[in-house]
């Protein structure tokens, strides 16, 4: 089921990760940056962390390990956190409510530009062609939904590398790769498997034979 759907679709993320240099990536551990990560392990991983305890850095650290990643970990601290918001509101000209997302990605980029690096890839666009937002789970015609929302999305990661003056490269937002996803049903997107239902269902199953499987 879907066979051919998942080589196709592991064949054009590797195209767009391919297509494009970039010496660095913002590595949550997440399924989307892991992706990202095995398809080009010869990048140096950035990782976010505030405070001792984040479940991203466990998997971060399981994957860097499986894939030989060469790692940077900025632990940040709270009093840190706090003094970086108002300078990010400045750079993204509004009070976004992922707010605590956008503080990872400006110090990710940050530590980025200050060891040397240029650019930078993302896992940006995954979520919202794949349908992996929770609230997708409730919409009548996802497919509908999905279709406007990848016309118009944007990413605070976008405006936070051009303040740093870095390059951004977010694979998931080839535009091979996102016309031929708009093709797909939405159960190839949300899917009820094993009595669990779940966003990124194709994803998941075009690579679940080469990612372990706490990843997936």
């Amino acid at each position: 089921m879907y066979i051919n759907e998942e080589k196709t679709l592991r064949f054009l993320l590797l195209k767009a990760v391919k297509r494009h240099l970039y010496d660095g990536l913002l590595f949550s551990g997440g399924l989307d940056t892991s992706i990202i990560a095995l398809l080009n392990p010869k990048v140096v991983a950035l990782t976010v962390s505030l405070g001792r305890y984040a479940d991203d850095i466990y998997y971060a650290n399981f994957l860097a390990k499986k894939l030989n990643l060469k790692c940077v970990h900025y632990k940040l601290d709270v009093d840190e956190a706090l003094d970086a918001i108002p300078n990010v509101i400045k750079i993204l000209k509004s009070f976004d409510p992922a707010l605590p997302n956008d503080l990872a990605i400006y110090f990710g980029i940050k530590k980025a530009k200050e060891i040397g690096l240029t650019s930078i890839a993302t896992g940006d666009g995954s979520d919202e062609l794949f349908g992996g937002y929770s609230f997708m789970q409730k919409i009548d015609d996802l497919n509908s939904y999905i279709s406007k929302i990848v016309k118009v999305m944007k990413f605070s990661s976008n405006k936070i590398v051009k303040f740093f003056g870095l390059k951004i490269i977010q694979p998931f937002t080839d535009k091979a790769l996102v016309n031929f996803a708009l093709g797909w049903s939405a159960d190839m997107k949300i899917h009820k498997e094993n009595g669990k239902i779940g966003g990124k269902w194709i994803l998941r199953k075009a690579f679940e034979d080469i990612l372990p499987d706490k990843i997936i």
